[in-house]
């Protein structure tokens, strides 16, 4: 598919990808970073379900080709995975929700907060009581192994 001067995978690349309108979502409040970009909550308008969106910090060009590979491989990878501890793949847009070629990726949203964060907070002494009793954590190292 090829939206401004850049080439994007297309369905015949994988018949999984899904192509989204970030239109249909409404941006709501940020709620993480990485190496990729930004995550931020989004709601669907029409489901009001919410979800999280991966924004791209760099923007598509036509010589960004390591970028291209790496998102493409990501979203490839991502829309194959179907299993209980991974979150699940909504959707791919190219374009970000102010209309630049950062790309998007949707998948659905852990309001669990992050392993990260409950140890954090656990550690911090801000819970009032044990967040991570002996069960759950068994359950999250099984998890992760």
């Amino acid at each position: 598919m090829l939206i401004g001067e850049v080439n994007l995978p297309n369905e015949t690349q994988s018949n999984e990808y899904h192509f989204l309108n970030l239109n249909d979502f409404i941006l709501q409040e940020k709620v993480g970073f990485g190496s990729f970009g930004k995550v931020f909550k989004v709601k669907e308008k029409k489901t009001k379900k919410i979800f999280a969106a991966k924004i791209s910090i760099d923007e598509l060009t036509e010589s960004s080709n390591e970028l291209k590979n790496n998102i493409s491989r990501e979203i490839n990878i991502i829309s194959k995975l179907h299993h209980p501890s991974i979150l699940e793949f909504i959707g791919y847009s190219p374009i970000n929700f102010k209309k630049k070629m950062k790309p998007v990726i949707i998948t659905e949203y852990a309001s669990n907060n992050t392993l990260e964060k409950l140890i954090e907070i656990e550690r911090s002494s801000q819970a009032t009581t044990t967040i991570l009793n002996p069960t759950h954590k068994l359950i999250i190292i099984y998890g992760i192994a």
